[in-house]
């Protein structure tokens, strides 16, 4: 019986994130191409590697010793990928502009300009996710950030980032469903790598029950890593209106340990959202609430630097005193 890898170190990740970005557009690679694109000039090197790919269930292969994507990570890997599955796709462009060219009094040191792009010799630990992902590609588009390092278990991510800027990736299991590495083995490799200056991390949901939370089990270890992480310097929170009111798993372990985790994020992380809507479709009570959470949790107004940044549909941040009125006229609707 043939072997079933379940592993992929961090270099054959990054040429299987290659193989995936061409192979959306092209639909089908022979096995020559797949070796160039990779760059492995042994058969047995290239024989292994094509197997693993097989056996992971990414790629299957046809007649003719070429390959496509295996059934059920077409859908996935598909160059509709990103149209399927990054809804509310504008809200997380806003965020992802304003964290690399427009934040001001957020990141940690000295910095020539407001946003990631200004850091110096940045090192960042990037999450999974479709806004983590647009942020890797604002990050890439400045071609002056040439001594940024990246620790990202993000395939999309390490995909468009990768160039001038140094990307590391942990070990660990391959998530063909959501293009990262995942499970306990990455949350213990990515102690290995470089202490990041900033770490984004992305959410499924924000309720005053669970805090933040995240939909897939496989990926709550990797999260509450980053976040022990990035409170050594600056964690970050990304999450859209749309995440608001969601009850999903919390990424916070239910004992003291996770408890504590959650108190010093509420104390000392940075969260960055977008303004819900205007239009047809009010705010449940439920948004609401969530609302109101992160108001009470991240927003000190007497604080040198405010922790919530609420961005209007112009990618500008709305003042304590918006936020407020926003609060109160939301409050309004529940009766």
């Amino acid at each position: 019986m043939a072997r079933k890898p379940t592993k992929l170190s961090p270099g054959d990740a990054q040429k299987l994130g290659r193989v995936v970005a061409q192979l959306s557009e092209d639909r089908l690679l022979t096995r020559d191409e797949i070796q160039d694109i990779v760059g492995l000039s042994q058969e047995r090197r290239l024989d292994d590697f094509l197997e693993q790919a097989v056996s992971l269930e990414v790629l299957a292969e046809t007649p003719g010793d070429a390959y496509v994507f295996a059934p059920h990570a077409s859908a996935y890997f598909d160059r509709d990928y990103l149209k399927q599955v990054e809804s509310n796709r504008e809200s997380k462009r806003i965020i992802a502009k304003y964290i690399c060219a427009d934040m001001a009094n957020v990141l940690p040191g000295e910095h020539d300009e407001a946003g990631l792009r200004g850091v110096r010799d940045l090192v960042l630990d990037l999450d999974a996710g479709s806004t983590c992902t647009g942020v890797a590609r604002e990050v890439a588009e400045d071609k002056s950030q040439r001594e940024a390092t990246v620790n990202t278990h993000n395939l999309h991510a390490a995909l468009v980032i990768a160039g001038p800027t140094t990307v590391n990736m942990p070990c660990g299991e391959l998530s063909s469903r959501f293009a990262c590495l995942a499970g306990k083995g990455v949350a213990a490799s990515l102690r290995s790598l470089p202490a990041p200056q900033v770490a984004l991390l992305g959410v499924s949901s924000i309720a005053r029950a669970c805090g933040i939370g995240c939909a897939h089990p496989e990926q709550t270890d990797v999260k509450c890593e980053m976040a022990r992480r990035g409170l050594a310097g600056r964690l970050i929170i990304l999450a859209t209106h749309a995440k608001f009111g969601l009850v999903q798993g919390s990424i916070f372990l239910d004992n003291a340990a996770g408890q504590n985790l959650r108190e010093e994020v509420e104390k000392k992380a940075y969260l960055i959202t977008t303004q819900h809507p205007e239009g047809p479709t009010k705010p449940t009570a439920e948004y609401i609430d969530a609302f109101a959470y992160v108001v009470e949790k991240y927003w000190d107004a007497s604080a040198a630097k405010n922790r919530l940044t609420v961005l209007n549909k112009d990618g500008k941040p709305l003042s304590f005193k918006a936020v407020q009125a926003l609060l109160k006229r939301y409050k309004k609707t529940l009766g």
